[in-house]
């Protein structure tokens, strides 16, 4: 990189932690008020910038109208002034004795695959008035700079504290890791472990690499027709929402029955009754060219392994002795039998950190049980069916606090 570049980078850098001073000027309380209040625009789809969300992100995401308007509504639905706040009164102790430390700036490198990621990353360092050098992806979905002109709207100091790097295959300046305080990175494990490298050893990085979900139904549910419905159509929900792009979404559902025929009928009412049902209300986006390979190769080998449910826009297949296998994603998913939470739990124990979220069809107290029952290893969000890509935000993030590596705490006695 020439000196021009460098110097430039060093300069926005510059910018950032000014406008980062700036913003830390401000009373917090009008702060939260301002995000709050970018938000709900963004949001309501009668307003401007609403619209606008639900008009061009179908183009820059691949997902349809009906999925970007969804997924709008259920980000931001419970990100209010109110949440805001509580976010930033979170203390280690009590406050007679630490003292909160923000960083002066974060890098954040985004992935592609889900657009509304970003949003844990940026508000909570917004709140604690960190800016942020964002690194768009390369497929671009055009989220960051709607978020930034909501911002900007409502407090122009918010909107200057974000830098978008939108360079389509251009090299991120060296400046950029070299003065970074905080990196944030979304994206595959390989380009986490590449940026921790270029990045000096006193950074505090923050990798969100490769994971996934998987769905878990207990025989309680499979033995009660009311609860059998309410389970098909939440796990629909979860394999439909982003069409299995996220981290959390499903690649894998287990049935706790070694009932052959009762697993192939629990697939065909998932594949031709929820999954139908849920291609009307929320379409798939059109599938990218370079995936079709992938998924023709998935549900190949699913129909030589047991039994293919193909509908529009979904696939999925019930393997009776089969054994866990990635999906391609795009809402291919695969159904597989285990004996109880504890066969379940072994069989799932090699996936490690990359478990995400479990999406249990069955009794509270079932989920309550596998908390305890998984490896420590694995510390994936455990949620009802059908709320997998709903996570409220201020719950945890990878096992851990949302604003972790955010926020630091020094403390005295």
């Amino acid at each position: 990189m020439s000196s021009t570049n460098t110097r430039d980078a060093d300069a926005k850098i510059d910018a950032l932690i000014a406008a980062g001073a700036e913003l830390r000027m401000g009373a917090l309380e009008e702060r939260c008020e301002a995000i709050a209040r970018a938000l709900k625009r963004l949001r309501d789809p009668a307003d401007a910038l609403g619209q606008e969300a639900r008009t061009s992100l179908p183009k820059s995401t691949g997902l349809s109208p009906a999925m970007v308007d969804w997924a709008l509504e259920q980000s931001l639905r419970d990100i209010d002034a109110n949440a805001l706040n509580t976010l930033a009164e979170r203390r280690a102790s009590s406050p007679e004795e630490v003292q909160a430390l923000a960083p002066r700036w974060v890098l954040l490198i985004l992935a592609g695959n889900l657009f509304t990621a970003c949003l844990r990353s940026v508000l909570p360092a917004l709140v604690y008035g960190a800016p942020l050098w964002i690194k768009v992806s390369s497929k671009g979905d055009g989220f960051p700079a709607l978020l930034q002109r909501a911002l900007c709207a409502e407090d122009p100091r918010l909107a200057a504290a974000l830098h978008l790097d939108e360079g389509k295959g251009e090299a991120m300046p060296e400046s950029c890791f070299a003065r970074a305080e905080v990196a944030i990175a979304y994206g595959s494990d390989a380009t986490c472990r590449a940026i921790r490298e270029r990045l000096p050893i006193h950074s505090n990085f923050i990798a969100h690499g490769h994971g996934l979900g998987l769905s878990y139904v207990a025989r309680a549910t499979l033995e009660d027709a009311e609860l059998r419905a309410q389970a098909l159509q939440g796990i629909a929900l979860d394999l439909a929402a982003y069409d299995q792009r996220g981290c959390l979404s499903p690649h894998a559902l287990y049935l706790e029955s070694d009932d052959a025929e009762e697993g192939r009928s629990f697939a065909e009412s998932l594949a031709h009754q929820a999954m139908k049902a849920m291609a009307e209300r929320l379409p798939r986006g059109p599938l990218p060219y370079a995936l079709g390979g992938a998924q023709l190769q998935w549900r190949s080998l699913a129909a030589y392994r047991g039994q293919l449910f193909e509908g529009e826009g979904f696939a999925l297949s019930y393997e009776h002795a089969g054994s866990f296998r990635l999906s391609p994603g795009w809402r291919n998913l695969q159904i597989l039998p285990c004996r109880d939470l504890e066969d379940f739990c072994a069989r799932t124990a090699p996936l490690a950190h990359h478990l995400k979220c479990i999406g249990v069809a069955g009794p509270t107290a079932l989920r309550r049980r596998l908390t305890e029952a998984l490896p420590l290893h694995a510390a994936p969000r455990i949620c009802a069916a059908g709320e997998m890509q709903r996570p409220p935000f201020l719950g945890l993030s990878d096992g851990d606090a949302l604003e972790r590596g955010l926020r630091r705490w020094r403390e005295w006695s």
